[in-house]
């Protein structure tokens, strides 16, 4: 089940006005020209259009000598136009309907797009099929491939939206010319950048057990026979719980100006029989990774078919003392800022750059993020390993680039508004930003002269 391809006709085109943008957004108006060349089309009856969206995935599990295949297919809108009925009154050559499509803001329900509702198990990983549909934003553009080798599962998954439009033949039902454009879709995010990273401790424990935390031991090593005595008998080694609180975000913008949220706190708390003095507490090495996890599923299946990737934010040596009861803040050292572009890997692969999307969650298919850390310390001689286990990341949102740094890189790359385009009769159309370009120049030359 490949995703939808670019799929031209011979003698039928479509030209989308500003055919230099690269996304669109919920909400945008398509507009252009739908192009009919009539020496190499002569008997035709009527011309369609049609803005379409969906979500799609397939799943297939195969056991060496059985395969079995799973789909599911959810319509987010399917919007349809009538541009032409009849015979056109003109000679040969080129003729062209003008077109104008909004792209809805939100998926519309199953009725309304004559889907059947396929029957799902219900949980808060997924949009539910039923309730609420409409409220939920539309997810953009996003294709998934991956394998699990143990079971032999394969999965898929689409969310796709596509412009197409059908001719047909007087007295056919089926469509004799296709001409499909795909469109990159891109969820609305943000207008400005995040405010708030929403920031939340989380508190971790350990034990340290060491003979230099002993008053006798801090400085000098001890004896040898001391030393095999509270080796072999540890309840007698002098430890102290650690108690650590970490200040983390739960928010992660793409393309943020500002770094980060990250803080670090320690709070001792020896026994009552112990002796020692104060604790000294170094940070010798911090990794912070994004783990992603996009899951897949399929009606009449038992569970779900998942990936997992890692996503690495930072990892650095360091040499700081953390103070206790006294939180050591690292966002300005740590300086992380996260990117759409990043290296990952999967489990047992090699990094590599990876595009990073933003999370969502639609019918079928859905993508969330954990915010997991792996901490070394060094603590009476010993080191002391604080970081999150499997399944136990900090749940986060990542979110996508606020539309307010995002018309600054439409402006960097050169497609934003000002652009000069075509138009489908071969004559070039100046924007308004342009115009106004022009006028300010001849202003200035008019006041020199």
């Amino acid at each position: 089940m490949p995703r939808t391809a670019q799929r031209s006709a011979p003698g039928l085109t479509v030209e989308i006005d500003r055919p230099d943008r690269s996304y669109f957004m919920a909400g945008d108006t398509l507009t252009g020209f739908v192009v009919l060349d009539l020496t190499k089309v002569t008997f035709f009856h009527s011309v369609r259009l049609q803005l379409y969206g969906r979500a799609k995935t397939k799943i297939t599990k195969s056991n060496g000598t059985r395969c079995a295949i799973y789909r599911s297919r959810r319509v987010l809108f399917n919007i349809q136009q009538t541009l032409h009925i009849g015979q056109v009154d003109c000679g040969s050559g080129e003729h062209a309907w003008r077109f104008a499509i909004q792209i809805p803001n939100h998926p519309a329900s199953g009725q309304e797009c004559g889907d059947e509702l396929a029957v799902l198990s219900t949980t808060p990983a997924y949009l539910a099929t039923e309730g609420g549909i409409t409220q939920h934003a539309l997810p953009t553009t996003f294709n998934t491939t991956f394998e699990r080798k143990l079971g032999f599962v394969k999965a898929e998954g689409y969310i796709e939206y596509y412009l197409r439009v059908v001719v047909f033949e007087k007295g056919k039902p089926k469509a004799s010319m296709v001409c499909t454009k795909v469109l990159f879709l891109r969820a609305r995010s943000t207008d400005e950048p995040a405010e708030d990273f929403k920031t939340r401790p989380t508190e971790q424990n350990c034990i340290v057990r060491s003979i230099k935390l002993h008053p006798s031991h801090a400085d000098n090593p001890p004896p040898t026979r001391t030393t095999l005595e509270r080796v072999l008998q540890p309840s007698k080694r002098t430890q102290h719980a650690l108690n650590f609180h970490i200040t983390h975000p739960t928010i992660i913008q793409l393309d943020h100006p500002n770094p980060l949220p990250f803080a670090v706190s320690v709070e001792p708390t020896p026994p009552p029989t112990s002796t020692s003095g104060p604790l000294e507490i170094r940070l010798t090495n911090l990794r912070l990774f994004l783990q992603s996890t996009t899951r897949v599923r399929a009606p009449s299946i038992f569970g779900e078919t998942h990936k997992v990737l890692e996503y690495e934010l930072t990892s650095k040596r360091m040499d700081h003392m953390i103070p206790t009861h006294t939180p050591l803040n690292l966002t300005n050292f740590l300086d992380i800022h996260v990117h759409r572009t990043l290296c990952a890997r999967a489990p047992g692969e090699l990094f590599k750059q990876r595009p990073l999307f933003s999370s969502f969650k639609t019918y079928n298919i859905a993508v969330s993020y954990e915010l997991c850390w792996e901490l070394k310390l060094d603590c009476a001689g010993q080191v002391v390993v604080v970081k999150t286990g499997k399944g136990e990341g900090q749940a986060c949102e990542v979110l996508d680039t606020s539309e307010a740094d995002r018309e600054k890189q439409d402006v960097v790359e050169g497609w934003a508004e000002g652009r000069v385009g075509r138009d489908w009769e071969g004559h070039i159309v100046v924007t308004n930003t342009a115009l106004r370009t022009v006028n300010i120049v001849l202003n200035g030359v008019s006041a020199l002269t």
